[in-house]
């Protein structure tokens, strides 16, 4: 049916965003550590 047809798009499109969502945040918590660390160092 088209409902599911519509589904079938969906979910990967939402996968792929997820998976988006969860590298940007990961590679935003390691710039997050690089300037924490950066800090330690100058003290």
């Amino acid at each position: 049916s088209a409902a599911m047809a519509t589904l079938l798009l969906l979910v990967p499109a939402g996968i792929v965003a997820l998976n988006h969502h969860l590298t940007t945040k990961g590679n935003h918590n390691l710039i997050e550590a690089d300037q924490v660390s950066a800090t330690v160092d100058r003290l």
